[in-house]
C-alpha cells in the first residue's frame, strides 16, 4: 500500500486532441466536465422524452466543446438508435469526432473497450504522448472487482493513459448505514484499485474519487426503519 502510494505520480499533464497542453490534475484548480450516460433526451422546448441518439450525442459533445467553464466531456450518452453492440463505437466516434477538448471516456461492454481505443489509435495515433483520453472506471461495491474492469485498467495503462477510478454507495444498501462505515468501504476500494494500477506499472497515474450517498441524519434514518417495521406489526391483519 505504501508503496502504491508512493508511485503514483501526483500531478498529471491533461492535453487536448491537437497536442495541446490544457491543464495540470493536482496542480491547481478544480476541474469540470459534461456528462453522462443518458439513455433518454429531453427536447428544451416540449420538454418530449426520446430515446438517446447519436444526433444528441453529437449536439450535447459540441455544445459543451464551446462551454468555456467545461474543461472535459465525457460520455454524454448511450446511443440507441443504433444496434445495441455497437452503441459504444458509435458514440465513442461522435465523442472524438465532436470536440477537441479532453474526453472522459466510458465503454459499458468491456469487450468493446479495446477495440475502441483502437479506432482512436486509427483515427489519432499515439494516445499516450500527450493524453486527451481519460477512460473512467468503477469498482462493484461492496468491496467487488470484476475481472473485466482489471483488463480494461491493463489496456489503459499499457497505452499510458490516465485513468478515472471512482465509486458510489448507497449507505445502508451497497455500503453501512453510518457515514465512517461508508467512508471506510469507499476509501478500500479506491485504495484496493490504487495498488492494483500500480501493479500493473509503477508510476501509472491515476484519479480517485467517491460519490457517497449518506443520510444527513442516521439515527432518524433508524428510527424510519423501527416506525415502519411497527407499523407494519400492528396493521390490521
Amino acid at each position: 500500500m505504501d508503496d502504491a502510494i508512493k508511485s503514483a505520480p501526483k500531478k498529471i499533464d491533461i492535453y487536448n486532441r491537437r497536442g495541446e497542453f490544457k491543464f495540470k490534475l493536482g496542480d491547481d484548480r478544480l476541474r469540470f466536465g459534461v456528462g453522462v450516460t443518458a439513455l433518454y433526451y429531453q427536447e428544451p422546448v416540449n420538454e418530449k422524452l426520446e430515446l438517446f441518439t447519436r444526433k444528441n450525442f453529437q449536439d450535447l459533445t459540441r455544445l459543451g466543446s464551446v462551454l468555456p467553464l467545461y474543461d472535459v466531456i465525457s460520455t454524454v450518452g448511450v446511443p440507441r438508435d443504433v444496434p445495441e453492440d455497437l452503441s459504444d463505437l458509435y458514440g465513442s466516434l461522435e465523442h472524438i469526432a465532436n470536440t477537441t477538448k479532453p474526453l472522459v471516456l466510458l465503454v459499458s461492454d468491456e469487450d468493446k473497450f479495446l477495440i475502441v481505443l483502437d479506432m482512436f489509435e486509427k483515427l489519432h495515433g499515439d494516445l499516450g504522448a500527450k493524453p486527451f483520453i481519460i477512460p473512467y472506471f468503477n469498482p462493484v461495491s461492496p468491496l467487488g472487482m470484476n475481472a473485466g474492469t482489471v483488463d480494461k485498467m491493463k489496456i489503459a495503462i499499457e497505452r499510458g493513459l490516465p485513468l478515472i477510478f471512482s465509486n458510489y454507495s448507497m449507505a445502508g444498501a451497497s455500503t453501512p448505514l453510518t457515514p465512517a462505515g461508508t467512508l471506510t468501504l469507499l476509501m478500500a476500494e479506491l485504495l484496493a484499485g490504487l495498488v492494483i494500477s500500480q501493479t500493473i506499472k509503477k508510476g501509472a497515474p491515476i484519479l480517485l474519487g467517491m460519490l457517497p450517498v449518506i443520510s444527513t441524519c442516521v439515527p432518524c434514518s433508524i428510527f424510519m426503519i423501527r416506525k415502519a417495521s411497527l407499523s407494519a406489526w400492528h396493521a390490521p391483519r
